[in-house]
């Protein structure tokens, strides 16, 4: 199965993307490296730098892909923002790229891509509620 991870060049969405590659599937990471690293993406994984606000860009990229005979069968989303303290300096950012670019993205999707996603969004443990469980 094609599937476009984006955030993949943070370590949840590297760490996918590298685990759904050793099983046989095909995913494609989408990042702007704005929070990524570049040495989180897997080896042999492909790879897309790109604006997940660029509704067109992420239009052409589900094109292309079908053009090519290989579709995108679904996207796995992991490109939030997610340090508090920093959403409450700077809202706007955290909205635009959570709310208004994750928007775009689903908007593409609809026009030209699959229809299928996973939407990855939170990535902290609650440690003190595990730890409960387990007393």
């Amino acid at each position: 199965m094609k599937i476009l991870v984006t955030g993949g060049a943070g370590y949840i969405g590297g760490t996918v993307a590298g685990l759904l590659s050793e099983t046989g599937h095909k995913p494609v990471i989408f990042d702007n490296f704005s929070h990524g690293k570049r040495d989180l993406l897997p080896r042999g994984v492909a790879f897309v730098e790109g604006e997940l606000g660029d509704r067109a860009g992420l239009e052409r990229l589900f094109e292309s892909a079908t053009a090519d005979g290989e579709p995108f069968e679904a996207v796995m989303h992991f490109a939030a923002l997610i340090e508090a303290g920093e959403s409450m300096v700077r809202p706007e950012t955290f909205f635009r790229n959570n709310t208004a670019s994750t928007l775009s993205l689903l908007e593409a999707m609809l026009a030209k891509g699959p229809r299928r996603m996973v939407f990855s969004s939170r990535s902290e443990e609650h440690t003190s509620e595990l730890q409960s469980l387990r007393h």
